[in-house]
């Protein structure tokens, strides 16, 4: 058996450049480690805000499922359907045609509800407006006139008379 030399002594020095470069290794994975826990904490307390809003969420009373509309606004809504609804074309062809060239027209007012038309003319005599009315409401698809005012009135031209009257209309297929 022979007897070997151990030597635990420094045998080969390092380079220069190792230790720099050991420490900048070292402290880029520090600085790592420590980005990678920041990341994981802002995680942590989104996941947390986001579970205590949904649990407000949970607590809260849902909302109430399509309220009902005012009485008011049904009734404005209904009023306007059967305005839409009325038979324009035929009343007015019907009071264009009956109209003379003498008679003119100041005011129209559809009342749907009712099934009228409140009509207010003007002219020189009152015999015209008289003879309008009467035609009207012989003539389809008016079946009923009523006066409501007759007056004279100041006008550029010259003093007029003026008639206001109501038109009923029959219903119509």
């Amino acid at each position: 058996m022979s007897f070997s030399r151990l030597d635990f002594g420094p045998g080969a020095r390092l380079p220069v450049w190792f230790v720099p470069l050991l420490l900048l290794a070292l402290g880029l994975l520090a600085w790592g480690g420590l980005r990678y826990a920041e990341l994981q904490r802002a995680k942590a307390e989104k996941a947390q805000r986001l579970h205590g809003q949904q649990r407000l969420r949970a607590e809260q009373k849902p909302a109430p499922s399509s309220p009902l509309p005012a009485k008011e606004r049904v009734a404005a809504v209904n009023e306007a359907i059967d305005t839409l609804n009325m038979p324009w074309p035929t009343l007015l062809g019907t009071i264009e045609s009956v109209r003379g060239a003498e008679i003119v027209l100041t005011h129209l007012e559809p009342r749907p509800k009712d099934r009228l038309v409140l009509i207010t003319a003007q002219s020189e005599g009152m015999d015209a407006l008289v003879s309008f009315m009467q035609t009207l409401a012989r003539t389809a698809p008016f079946e009923q006139a009523a006066p409501l005012r007759q007056e004279l009135v100041m006008t550029p031209a010259g003093l007029r008379s003026q008639a206001s009257f109501e038109l009923r209309w029959s219903v119509m297929p």
